[in-house]
């Protein structure tokens, strides 16, 4: 059987993302990942530096965790699915936008945009689209990637 992967919202999503970039990190899923689905997700720490403290845009270079999120989502492969909250007061919206047009190698890609739904509660305001985007979503890939069932 096949998963696919959600690093959840915002900082969450961008750890997901990045091993999916490395072959040696597939052994840490149980499953082989068919999809990858992304909430709420800066396009960079750096980016989220300028937008979140701009005052401390002068001490960037000090910065080890780098998350280069959109590099990293424009090599893969798998189908993704972004949910993005257009009155997002933490991740700009602008960002999920970014990140979905960067995903130039998937399979197939989705954005579902959610016109009042802030950073945390886009599942809520989405209600029952939230939940039907995922559903579709997972049953794309499932078609996409049929798993060997007995």
């Amino acid at each position: 059987s096949k998963a696919a992967a959600s690093g959840t919202r915002s900082q969450g999503s961008a750890p997901q993302v990045l091993p999916q970039t490395t072959a040696a990190a597939m052994p840490l899923y149980r499953a082989p990942i068919n999809g990858v689905i992304v909430e709420n997700t800066f396009i960079s720490i750096s980016e989220m530096i300028d937008h979140a403290v701009p005052i401390l845009r002068w001490f960037k270079f000090l910065n080890r965790n780098k998350w280069d999120t959109i590099n990293r989502i424009k090599g893969l492969d798998y189908p993704m699915l972004f949910l993005s909250g257009l009155e997002d007061e933490i991740v700009p919206p602008t960002h999920m936008k970014m990140l979905y047009h960067s995903a130039e190698k998937s399979a197939y890609k989705k954005i579902e945009l959610f016109p009042n739904a802030t950073h945390n509660d886009t599942w809520y305001v989405g209600g029952n689209r939230y939940y039907d985007s995922i559903k579709e979503f997972l049953e794309r890939c499932e078609e996409m990637h049929p798993s060997s069932k007995a």
